[in-house]
This record gives structure tokens, C-alpha cells and sequence, in this order.
């Protein structure tokens, strides 16, 4: 379950902390508000590859970090101890850096990691779903 979104530095968020509750959470708000942007930041965290200028202020990083509680989750541990890593912690954290120079950093736990691996380990965080799913 995701359990908190920090943003920072990203398209129109200067900074952003949302805790979410257990359960469905939704995203709803007026047109311009920042939902997409808040989806495009969690796409991005599970593994997305970017498609655009994401620096609100060319002259720092953005920074998205995404906190998941992962109790009980048999598939996730095989898939962790296969990577030969251990899961150590019942929260996963995943976090991406996007550098002025266009580039970006994964890291799982810390740990730099490719977007395949956050790709991989997010399929067993999170569903996503959009309007036209």
C-alpha cells in the first residue's frame, strides 16, 4: 500500500507531502488543480520512462519518493530475494531524481537501481488506474 508521496521541485509542486489513508484513496479536485501531476509523479516512481521537463526551477533536481508498507506479500519477498537483496524492512521506498541535464536516478531502498527493477517491484505496490480503465 502506498502510504506517503513526497514531491518536491516538480512541473508546478515546490513541495508536496500527502499521507494516504488504508483503503481506496482518490485523487479529485477542479480542472488545473494538480491531479494529473500527482499521477504523473506516481507513474513516474513505478518505473515510467520521462517524457518531458519536469524541473520547476532549472536550477535544482526534482525529486519524487514514494513509501509503501508491504506486510504479507509472499510474491514480493520471492521476487526480493531473487534480485539476491533482503527485504530486511516491511516498507519499500522508491525514489527518482530528475537532473537538469535531462537524466534521472532510481533508487530502490537507497540502493541506485534501473527503471526495470522499479517497474518490476511496482507491480506488487500498486494498482493504478485511470478515467478510461
Amino acid at each position: 500500500m502506498l502510504e506517503q508521496l513526497n514531491i518536491r521541485n516538480f512541473i508546478l509542486i515546490d513541495e508536496l507531502s500527502i499521507t494516504f489513508a488504508t483503503g481506496l484513496n482518490v485523487l479529485s479536485g477542479e480542472t488545473g488543480a494538480g491531479k494529473s501531476i500527482i499521477i504523473d509523479a506516481i507513474e513516474l516512481i513505478c518505473g515510467e520512462r520521462g517524457k518531458g521537463e519536469y524541473l520547476r526551477d532549472p536550477q535544482k533536481s526534482a525529486w519524487i519518493e514514494a513509501v509503501f508498507s508491504c506486510q504479507s506479500q509472499p510474491e514480493l519477498e520471492v521476487w526480493w530475494n531473487e534480485q539476491g537483496w533482503e527485504m530486511g524492512e516491511e516498507l519499500v521506498t522508491l525514489s527518482r531524481e530528475f537532473r537538469k541535464d535531462g537524466r534521472s536516478i532510481a533508487r530502490l531502498n537507497g540502493r541506485i537501481v534501473s527503471l526495470s527493477i522499479l517497474r518490476e517491484i511496482s507491480s506488487f505496490l500498486l494498482d493504478l488506474h485511470g478515467q478510461n480503465d
